[in-house]
């Protein structure tokens, strides 16, 4: 399928939110649904619309990825492996190491020595959504 810069860069936010979305955060599941006519992104407030949205051959419901422990902490591996040589990627390198290694990578990117990073890993985790977009709307056709 194929969408405009703007679309995509929609869809992409909905990946985010789908992924940032607690599933007992709520009575309702938080569900969307692409319309391949449009390329617009559809978010059911009722069951009304969730049924013609899930009834309709253009409305396309988006994935939840299922995301393990190991996929997340080759990301963190990969992107320390990105980092320029130095006292910051073997901190890092250590830090990354046995259990509890995701939570204190997490909080080493709150503390002050691990800000700089910060915006880095989050355009890494972005790039990794928009690659999971990428072959989500490439399967659709």
């Amino acid at each position: 399928m194929v969408v405009n810069d703007e679309q995509f860069e929609a869809i992409a936010d909905v990946f985010e939110q789908l992924e940032l979305a607690h599933p007992d955060s709520s009575d309702t599941p938080w569900i969307a649904f692409l319309d391949t006519d449009t390329g617009q992104v559809t978010h059911p407030q009722t069951e009304a619309a969730l049924n013609l949205c899930q009834d309709s051959p253009t409305h396309i419901p988006f994935p939840k990825f299922e995301e393990t422990t190991l996929d997340r902490y080759e990301r963190i591996l990969n992107f320390i492996d990105t980092l320029e040589d130095g006292a910051q990627r073997i901190a890092l390198d250590r830090l990354v190491r046995g259990r509890g290694a995701m939570r204190r990578f997490k909080e080493y990117l709150h503390k002050p020595e691990g800000e700089p990073l910060r915006p880095l890993w989050e355009a890494a985790e972005r790039h990794h959504r928009e690659d999971l977009v990428r072959d989500w709307l490439s399967g659709l056709g």
